[in-house]
């Protein structure tokens, strides 16, 4: 879904909007409608994208003209079990177990030798990224110059959690249900006698981080077109970039900076540079400062 407003409100100002939509929904494979999901890809998610644009023109003079940009931007992934909320300790696991769980849905089991339980009866992911930008320009004509002036700031944000084992995960072979159960046999024992029995050869569970991280950027430009003659043209211009390094807000992820001595090293009388740290609301990685010089381009016309 796409729209567009466009609205005039004097003989110089100019004003517009638009507005998108876009999602989908994967409904996984589900073919005994028991909550569970035999796929390893896909399963049952659904994306969301929408953006929104506010736009300006202001016309002060035929030699003077502004135009102001401000838009925003959010997806949403999420993945989410058809289990979701499934309580463990209701097929006999005990609740100290179910209380690890970051997410609640069934088990998933895997057999040897039979059809199992896809990863995605309990994979999750909950995503969120918003984009925030605001761009202005001045277009200034003068004589044989024309020059643009602009500014740009953008703030991008990711909201994330990602995990493929978020309710236990066991896997049963024939082994415990075989004539010997300390050798491997190709004539006895049954993966779902294993299983019946509640005997599993491994089992895990997945936990993971929700992060929460930022990063902001500017930009300052300047640029003129300059008709030197009937046939010569030059454009010349200065950029000036700013990116600041990522901020997460919880100090759990790191990153590796350069300029600081990590702890250990100091107690062992070293001073050599590079130590892993924790990003924070007002700690960040190395800003990165860039100015960009393009030399003049001519353009000849024949």
């Amino acid at each position: 879904m796409v729209t567009r407003i466009d609205h005039t409100v004097s003989s110089a100002w100019k004003l517009f909007g638009t507005y998108g939509a876009q999602s989908f929904a994967l409904g996984g494979y589900d073919p005994f409608r028991n909550g569970t999901d035999l796929l390893t890809v896909g399963g049952n998610e659904s994306n969301l994208t929408q953006t929104a644009v506010i736009g300006a023109t202001a016309v002060f003079s035929p030699r003077l003209v502004a135009e102001l940009r401000s838009s925003y931007s959010r997806f949403r992934n999420n993945r989410i079990p058809q289990s979701d909320g499934f309580d463990l300790t209701a097929i006999g696991f005990p609740a100290s177990l179910a209380a690890l769980q970051q997410f609640r849905a069934f088990s998933r089991l895997t057999f040897g030798g039979v059809q199992s339980l896809g990863k995605l009866s309990t994979s999750e992911i909950r995503r969120i990224t918003n984009s925030w930008n605001q761009s202005g320009s001045l277009t200034w004509i003068r004589g044989s110059h024309s020059i643009k002036a602009g500014a740009q700031f953008r703030v991008q944000q990711l909201n994330d959690i990602q995990l493929d084992n978020s309710s236990t995960d066991f896997t049963f072979n024939e082994r415990f249900t075989s004539a010997d159960p300390l050798r491997s046999s190709a004539t006895s024992g049954n993966t779902v006698a294993s299983f019946l029995l509640g005997m599993p050869t491994s089992g895990s569970m997945g936990l993971g981080q929700r992060l929460a991280l930022e990063r902001k950027y500017a930009a300052v430009y300047v640029l003129d077109d300059w008709n030197a003659t009937r046939k010569l043209t030059l454009n010349v211009g200065m950029r000036y970039d700013v990116e600041m390094g990522p901020t997460e807000r919880f100090d759990r992820q790191t990153y590796l900076d350069l300029e600081a001595v990590a702890p250990l090293t100091r107690q062992a009388g070293l001073q050599s540079p590079g130590a892993l740290r924790f990003t924070n609301g007002s700690t960040r990685a190395t800003t990165r400062w860039v100015r960009r010089s393009p030399p003049a381009e001519p353009d000849f016309r024949s």
